[in-house]
């Protein structure tokens, strides 16, 4: 097999990493953000009825998709170049490295976008859970990235 073969079937799989990665981050991000959503909207009258709780979440999966992908997609992109720039010198960080280069890309769009009020509706909705649910889905994003590489 060539040099260039080897590059390029490497090349591909470090691309279809990132993308189920990115994919994993942002349904769980988007899922989340609907719930804290649907639990602020909700606060003090029982909650969402789950069908309808279940209708918005799969609504806004979709919806979000158009603004709130491109900033999960960059934000993951940069986090686990850098991590993987980073764990070159010591691999037995990699793991911990591209888990916590995802969490803090997370944290960094959640942060970002308290700043910019209607950007993305109720982007804002949920504080510190909000933002700590989103480090987890980067978190998980980044977990999948160093499982589906190290294979």
């Amino acid at each position: 097999m060539s040099m260039a073969s080897v590059a390029v079937r490497r090349g591909i799989r470090v691309f279809a990493s990132y993308g189920l990665a990115t994919l994993a981050t942002y349904v769980l991000a988007a899922v989340a953000a609907t719930q804290w959503m649907l639990a602020s909207l909700t606060e003090g009258s029982g909650g969402a009825a789950a069908p309808s709780a279940l209708l918005a979440t799969l609504q806004d999966l979709w919806g979000l998709l158009p603004s709130f992908g491109p900033i999960v997609a960059l934000a993951m992109g940069i986090g686990l170049l850098v991590a993987s720039g980073l764990t070159w010198f010591a691999p037995a960080l990699r793991g911990v490295g591209l888990v916590a280069a995802g969490t803090v890309a997370m944290i960094g769009v959640q942060v970002a976008l308290h700043q910019l009020p209607g950007f993305i509706p109720g982007a804002r909705a949920g504080g510190a859970g909000a933002t700590l649910a989103q480090g987890i889905a980067g978190g998980v994003g980044g977990y999948i990235y160093y499982l589906l590489r190290r294979t």
